[in-house]
């Protein structure tokens, strides 16, 4: 008998367990009818599978048509970064540059006894040309 009670109790749970899962599958696909029916009135809810179908159809066509344009512009983007990445470093390089320059001019102008300038100041070109210059112009500069 105890045999025959478990069996009886497996079986309704096994009942009961699919009752669940179809319950929430219909609540599920309702909920997503209902969804739908309020994103796009004309369709009330319903889906069809041949319009589906057709527009993967017609969305395949396009991807192949502009496969060319994509695969281009994704070459010109490459060589945008690439060049955009060798601008960066350039303009690193001159810039370290110029403070190098800057540093060896404020060094010369404080051995000479000229002001030094301030700020890291003066590092654009125009500024360290104007007080190369100066330096220059300076009778018996001595070439240590």
């Amino acid at each position: 008998m105890t045999l025959h009670k478990w069996v009886v109790g497996f079986v309704l749970a096994v009942i009961m367990v699919s009752a669940l899962f179809v319950n929430a599958l219909l609540f599920s696909s309702r909920n997503f009818q209902f969804n739908l029916a309020q994103m796009a009135p004309a369709t009330n809810g319903v889906i069809s599978v041949d319009h589906l179908l057709e527009t993967d159809a017609q969305i395949d066509a396009i991807q192949k048509e502009s496969a060319d344009q994509r695969g281009g512009l994704i070459q010109i983007e490459r060589q945008l970064s690439t060049i955009s990445a060798e601008t960066e470093a350039e303009e690193t390089r001159i810039n370290t540059a110029r403070a190098e320059i800057a540093g060896d001019v404020a060094t010369i102008e404080a051995r000479t006894g000229e002001p030094v300038a301030e700020s890291a100041a003066l590092l654009d070109a125009p500024a360290l040309q104007g007080r190369i210059q100066a330096l220059a112009a300076r009778p018996n500069l001595p070439p240590a």
